[in-house]
């Protein structure tokens, strides 16, 4: 795993075009010209709607055949401890075998919710591991993406 620190000042990152699901604590967007989701998640996280939105993400990557995801987490307010499990356990493995190859994970400022993020990728043991990436900065986990 590969932190990035914000390389890029004055980039401006367009919104993807096709939004597809959109919650109170998520939203799913499909950028064609790229071919990968853009998943913004936002709030308080737990359990419940990180199963729940995981699956309707996991659909998303099946029907559209992405093998890469800009996950941005920049919104996410505390922990979500109670989901690290099923993240790494669970959902991960199911999209990795949806096709996942790539996945630029973009960190909340909230520390809380950071070591949630860190505790997930420290229980999963996934061949995908070396393949997330973590970042401070939306564009600069867009330009990896773009270049894996």
């Amino acid at each position: 795993m590969v932190v990035l620190l914000d390389t890029i000042r004055g980039s401006n990152t367009a919104i993807p075009q096709e939004l597809l699901y959109k919650s109170d604590s998520i939203q799913i967007w499909y950028e064609a010209e790229i071919h990968w989701l853009y998943v913004e998640w936002m709030g308080a996280l737990n359990l419940h709607n990180v199963q729940r939105n995981g699956q309707i993400l996991l659909q998303f990557l099946k029907e559209k055949q992405c093998a890469k995801i800009l996950n941005n987490n920049q919104q996410v307010q505390g922990p979500w401890l109670d989901a690290c499990s099923y993240a790494a356990e669970e959902l991960l493995p199911q999209l990795i075998e949806a096709g996942l190859k790539y996945l630029a994970w973009v960190q909340s400022p909230n520390p809380y919710s950071q070591y949630s993020m860190e505790q997930t990728l420290e229980a999963t043991s996934l061949p995908i591991k070396n393949r997330i990436n973590i970042f401070y900065s939306l564009p600069v986990a867009r330009e990896w993406l773009k270049n894996v």
